[in-house]
């Protein structure tokens, strides 16, 4: 498996996944700007097709997750976290040193995930979501 940035022809496959893995996905135009505007911090992981992906951005001091999603059929592969031991790499590498994220309350297995790779709960989000579900704050310190 390979994680490297995004290029052009993996967007449609990065949509599938998308779509696939949450409820509420993201807009193909959201996706679309992230891709323009954020290309060193939009991964893939690839094994003959695009299996994942990590979006991150740098906003100033802090670096933010803002989606991961593995391909339902290599879910348990250590595929999200390569993703993102390979991102936390990048934002080392820019003098990043603080990380945040944010997760349904109700999604344990990717706070578990995150609490593993040493992120921590920061704070509870009221309705955040959409549909009115709490999310938590979680962040690590690089």
């Amino acid at each position: 498996m390979e994680i490297r940035e995004i290029k052009p022809e993996d967007l449609r496959r990065v949509f599938e996944i998308e779509f696939s893995s949450f409820n509420t996905p993201y807009d193909p135009l959201v996706l679309n700007y992230l891709y323009e505007v954020h290309r060193k911090t939009f991964l893939i992981a690839y094994e003959k097709e695009v299996i994942g992906y990590i979006i991150g951005i740098i906003d100033k001091e802090e670096g933010h997750i803002i989606s991961l999603a593995v391909d339902k059929d290599f879910r348990g592969k250590d595929v999200g976290t390569l993703l993102v031991k390979h991102l936390l790499r990048i934002f080392e590498e820019n003098g990043i040193r603080k990380v945040k994220l944010e997760v349904r309350k109700s999604n344990k297995i990717a706070q578990n995930l995150y609490k593993k790779l040493g992120f921590f709960e920061a704070k509870e989000l009221p309705k955040y979501y959409e549909n009115g579900e709490d999310g938590i704050l979680m962040m690590r310190y690089i």
